[in-house]
């Protein structure tokens, strides 16, 4: 395929607010459509192909509203499409700029069952994705809490040292096993059978 960095290739799509042809572009995420008549027309979109090849644009979700307030301002939450996945955001931007994470149908993060271990803290731990889509786990009161592990957590205590969870780690040279993440505990044990 020639390049796509800077004139762009002839996408035979037209925009859909200006009229003027679409192109194929290359960004840092990847291929893109883009409006030849940039700068005065900023029109882009994702895409892709069907089964005979020709190109499809993929249409951006709109903006919906959430039975939900804004924490910071009190405004209506709406659920957003980013280029890491669906969010919520306050619909008060650009004043409020209040983002939130959202990864399950009914707007809220999905809890694993096992609070926060964090000193002080009333959160409970929730699954979440990294930017490169990594599974990871956090704190749900995350930015007041900042907890987070790239281990699953197991709701198992620890019988070394007390602490409430266990995590599960697996590595080819000893398996799946669970391990304590206190600082200096060092418990390591195998699921039983």
């Amino acid at each position: 395929m020639p390049s796509t960095k800077g004139v762009g290739l002839n996408s035979y799509l037209k925009c859909p607010r200006c009229g003027r042809e679409l192109t194929i572009k290359t960004g840092k995420n990847g291929p893109f459509l883009a409006c030849s008549g940039f700068p005065q027309c900023r029109f882009t979109s994702n895409y892709k192909r069907n089964e005979k090849g020709e190109i499809q644009m993929i249409e951006p979700l709109p903006a919906t509203t959430i039975d939900m307030s804004c924490p910071e301002c009190g405004k209506p939450m709406v659920q957003k499409q980013g280029r890491y996945g669906p969010f919520l955001a306050c619909s008060g931007y650009p004043e409020c700029k209040y983002t939130s994470s959202l990864k399950n149908e009914n707007g809220s993060l999905e809890p694993i069952g096992i609070s926060c271990p964090q000193d002080g803290c009333d959160g409970e731990l929730v699954t979440r994705k990294s930017r490169r889509g990594k599974t990871f786990y956090g704190c749900s009161r995350y930015p007041e809490c900042t907890f987070a592990t790239w281990y699953k957590p197991i709701c198992q205590a620890c019988p070394q040292c007390g602490a409430t969870f266990l995590v599960e780690k697996n590595t080819k040279k000893q398996g799946t096993y669970y391990a304590c993440i206190t600082n200096g505990c060092g418990f390591k044990g195998y699921p039983e059978d």
